[in-house]
């Protein structure tokens, strides 16, 4: 099968490349944005082998892309490119709405004129809100979201539902917190042990009680995977992707004291961006057969500190400074 994955020097689109490249033809784009440090999406790809697949195309430079989807003629496109972050300032909204707003109708008129079966595109569980009842359902009715990042996944799905056909079938996932070996340095996981390796103490804007339903890579991963080629009958279908098996930050704080990472707080003022849990129903991923991700708190924290440990800390441990400063 021919896959093009966009932002496929990010976490997922990176480490999704180095799985399914092994079976499949894969071409992955990214316009290695200054978000967080170039040099570490750089260090990603080239650690994980997989730079020789990546072109730097931008998704908003509609010709270019195009003429990349044209030349490759890809069966399924895995669209996870995009501009991250919940916390956006007033004068940040154009780059959500250039990346993921124009960004998403590019990728997938683009797709859909050249002939692509499948488009499985990342959402986020920033779409709920605490009116919603845990666990969280693909079914619940979707409330005026707390971030313009959220506004612009929203905007994402009913683009999607809009375009999708018998022809061209869509797949929008709704990720929860995902983190892991090569894991964006400006989420929390990293920046706990980042900030500990460098003798800093981490910024912390919520409540020690707030739950968060991580969701280790791999098992991110493998969902992916699986929707490459699972059936479905609706045009456009939306999967959570996440264990159902939400933690504290409290808890998390205990899982990182136990491999050895002691982090240090300066306690800031709540972020109004945040809510207070997240909790993925998995009922509807185990009603298609697909992957439930099952990877404890306790081992992908394992995982991830062993990877910090084992790869070159300097330009992982750089961008996290960078980008906490």
């Amino acid at each position: 099968m021919k896959i093009l994955i966009t932002g496929a020097a990010g976490h997922i689109g990176a480490n999704l490349a180095k799985v399914i490249s092994k079976n499949h033809e894969v071409v992955g784009i990214d316009n290695f944005s200054n978000y967080y440090d170039v040099r570490y999406k750089k260090h990603r790809i080239k650690s994980l082998e997989i730079d020789k697949v990546i072109k730097n195309v931008d998704i908003r430079d509609i010709k270019k892309l195009r003429k990349t989807i044209n030349n490759f003629k890809p069966e399924v496109v895995v669209h996870l490119a995009g501009r991250p972050g919940v916390r956006a300032s007033s004068q940040q909204i154009p780059e959500y709405t250039e990346n993921n707003i124009d960004g998403f109708l590019n990728i997938a008129n683009s797709a859909k004129e050249f002939g692509v079966n499948r488009l499985i595109y990342a959402s986020s569980s920033s779409v709920y809100t605490e009116l919603n009842k845990k666990p969280f359902c693909e079914s619940d009715q979707l409330n005026y979201p707390k971030s313009f990042y959220a506004i612009s996944k929203q905007v994402n799905e009913m683009t999607a539902q809009y375009l999708a056909s018998k022809d061209f079938k869509i797949i929008g996932l709704r990720l929860f917190t995902v983190y892991g070996p090569w894991g964006r340095p400006d989420m929390a996981i990293l920046q706990f042990i980042g900030n500990y390796l460098l003798n800093k103490k981490s910024s912390l804007t919520t409540d020690l009680d707030t739950l968060r339903d991580f969701t280790f890579i791999d098992d991110v991963v493998k969902v992916i995977e699986n929707c490459l080629s699972v059936r479905i009958e609706e045009d456009h279908e939306i999967f959570n992707v996440g264990g159902s098996v939400p933690r504290s930050i409290r808890e998390l704080i205990e899982v990182l004291s136990k491999n050895g990472i002691f982090p240090e707080f300066d306690i800031k003022s709540t972020s109004a961006e945040d809510i207070k849990f997240t909790n993925a129903s998995i009922v509807k991923l185990k009603s298609f057969g697909l992957h439930i991700p099952n990877t404890s708190l306790e081992i992908g924290i394992e995982k991830t500190v062993l990877w910090m440990n084992q790869s070159d800390q300097k330009i992982t441990l750089k961008s996290i400074n960078k980008f906490s400063q």
